[in-house]
């Protein structure tokens, strides 16, 4: 029975039909029959015990008539589904990779579960390194590196397996093509956590297999010489991977004893502990049954300090992720800012164990597969056309519409994977392409929905004459070419034409970052929203509402100090300004209280 028509949420623009049926699991996509047998409505969200609500047929007949050209629905399965640009899986399995973590599940149809994942992309000449971290959900299973694959199941491996670290040459399908060159023990590997593997390869055939930045195997092989490198896992248990690299040569250990000696002397009211000599264990025993309790009550106090040296080392690694942000904004020359590493910069914030760089390559990638696509005759509007087509199209990147506000969203490292984002996500991705590819395609911020702009080059006659330079607009959340009044249609205001000014990269990854504050907003997140505050104020110290904001859950969070520091950045910027007033009250409320320098 239908019970009403109505939106979801007042004024969300999308009318549903609701149902006076129970939905269960399974219903959703049934549809919603008339007396007379016609569908008047696609069920898709249970609301209550016997409520629901479905999609009104007529939207889905839009939806058909947008296109005669269908797309198959694996470009849209995109979710966790590997860029086969990058990867390609052997012998079966799954493969899974989400927010830079790759997860490996189920048996291959390899001997012994055996399943491999190869990289696409071309390899370094000998010598190089190799290295990944891997987490194996249970002892039991086995998976690690692979190199000198040939494709099929020729390859050497590297992993850990029952707690033992093994190098293996594989030669064919069946263990009796197999020859274990070695297996050891190692007390720097740790089950069930994150181990980095490490393997440097030689042109003599030299193997130098490291486990946590230890050497565990050292040996000559020369069965194998050459071939791609991968990954590998053995047996049913799930094991994920992340931070995949090689190249000709890893840098050491970027933590030198020098900055170590530093770290320390300033950390030291936190971490100090010294080893008691035997004389004063006895005087401890002296104190008597409650001796052991006190020293227990200490270990709370270290833990407690060990929790303050973990919060600074995240308030570090945020700074000084803010700070590169910052940075890679303050270019004179626009052309100079990498827009797409600024935006896996902010992704980095929330997400500090994903591989930047090789998202750079993957949109290397993507571009490389696109130009494939021009022809020495095509020019730059037909070589947007096929851009905006194999991006949108063919590659299935599309806008997200199930779950719009959620923060995965507005990574671009996640958008990348999973072919989902939003409008200014998804046009950054189009702009970077664009680059690679010498179209000129700039960002254009319009109010509440984030486009793309193409713009010709103007020649110098045609400067003189003041003509106008021919434009394109890209709607890249739904994927398509549009005109500016139906861009004022999805707005829902009426553009001018300083609406079709270019926003400026800095002004694009502020606005990431806005969305983001409103995503924690959502969430009641305010750690959060003040980690996106302040990128916002190391790009522009300036922004006075960013900082009395922050200034403001600050105080709510007691953190005075901070509360202070924003407060008197604000009064010393604009001594005169009447806004100043309020921000003067707190700041004398928390002198007159003592609250400053006691947190």
């Amino acid at each position: 029975m239908v019970a009403a028509l109505r939106e979801l949420e007042l004024g969300d623009g999308r009318p549903m039909v609701q149902v006076a049926i129970p939905i269960e699991p399974g219903s959703s996509g049934s549809p919603a029959l008339d007396l007379e047998g016609r569908v008047i409505a696609v069920l898709s969200i249970k609301s209550g015990g016997a409520m629901g609500f479905g999609v009104p047929v007529n939207e889905l007949k839009k939806l058909m008539s947008e296109s005669s050209e269908p797309i198959p629905i694996k470009k849209w399965l995109t979710i966790g589904t590997l860029d086969e640009l990058e990867w390609k899986p052997v012998m079966n399995g799954s493969w899974k990779q989400r927010a830079g973590i790759i997860r490996a599940s189920g048996l291959g149809s390899g001997f012994g579960g055996r399943m491999l994942c190869l990289y696409q992309g071309s390899t370094p000449t000998l010598p190089y390194e190799i290295e990944v971290e891997v987490k194996l959900e249970d002892d039991r299973g086995a998976a690690g590196l692979v190199f000198h694959a040939d494709g099929k199941d020729t390859h050497y491996g590297f992993y850990p397996t029952s707690g033992s670290l093994r190098l293996t040459r594989f030669e064919g399908p069946s263990v009796f093509n197999w020859t274990i060159l070695r297996t050891v023990d190692s007390p720097v590997y740790r089950p069930y956590e994150w181990n980095l593997l490490q393997v440097q390869l030689q042109e003599d055939g030299r193997m130098v297999c490291s486990v946590n930045g230890e050497v565990v195997i050292d040996l000559k092989d020369l069965a194998l010489v050459k071939g791609k490198v991968g990954l590998c896992k053995f047996r049913e248990p799930t094991a994920s991977f992340r931070n995949f690299r090689f190249a000709k040569r890893f840098p050491k250990s970027k933590v030198t004893p020098k900055i170590m000696t530093q770290v320390r002397k300033l950390t030291r009211d936190l971490v100090t502990r010294e080893e008691l000599p035997h004389r004063k264990k006895l005087e401890i025993m002296d104190l008597g049954d409650f001796a052991p309790q006190a020293i227990e009550d200490y270990a709370l106090e270290l833990e407690k300090q060990a929790s303050s040296v973990q919060k600074l080392a995240e308030e570090i690694r945020e700074r000084l992720i803010i700070r590169e942000l910052a940075d890679s904004l303050a270019h004179e020359d626009e052309h100079s800012v990498d827009l797409l590493r600024s935006a896996l910069l902010i992704a980095r914030l929330d997400n500090a164990h994903f591989d930047l760089d090789g998202y750079l390559r993957k949109a290397d990638l993507f571009a490389q597969k696109i130009e494939k696509k021009f022809s020495d005759e095509t020019n730059n509007e037909q070589r947007l056309r096929i851009l905006v087509s194999q991006l949108f199209d063919e590659m299935g990147f599309h806008g997200s519409t199930l779950d719009y506000h959620h923060r995965s969203n507005s990574y671009m490292n996640e958008v990348m994977d999973d072919r989902e984002g939003l409008p200014i996500t998804l046009s950054i991705l189009l702009i970077e392409l664009a680059n690679r590819l010498n179209l000129p395609v700039s960002g254009l911020g319009l109010p509440g929905h984030f486009m793309a702009i193409y713009r010709e080059p103007l020649e110098k006659k045609d400067i003189k004459k003041r003509a106008p330079s021919k434009e394109i607009l890209i709607d890249a959340f739904g994927g398509k070419i549009i005109n500016r009044r139906e861009a004022s249609d999805i707005t829902g205001v009426l553009l001018s034409e300083l609406s079709f000014e270019p926003t400026s990269k800095k002004d694009i990854i502020t606005r990431m970052l806005r969305n983001l504050i409103q995503s924690a907003e959502r969430e009641q997140d305010q750690v959060s929203k003040l980690r996106y505050m302040g990128a916002i104020l190391a790009i522009s110290p300036n922004d006075r509402y960013t900082r009395a904001m922050r200034a403001m859950i600050h105080y709510e969070r007691e953190e005075f100090d901070k509360t202070l520091m924003d407060i008197d950045f604000l009064l010393l910027e604009n001594p005169e300004s009447p806004e100043n007033l309020p921000l003067q009250e707190i700041r004398t409320r928390l002198i007159e209280r003592g609250l400053i320098g006691h947190q």
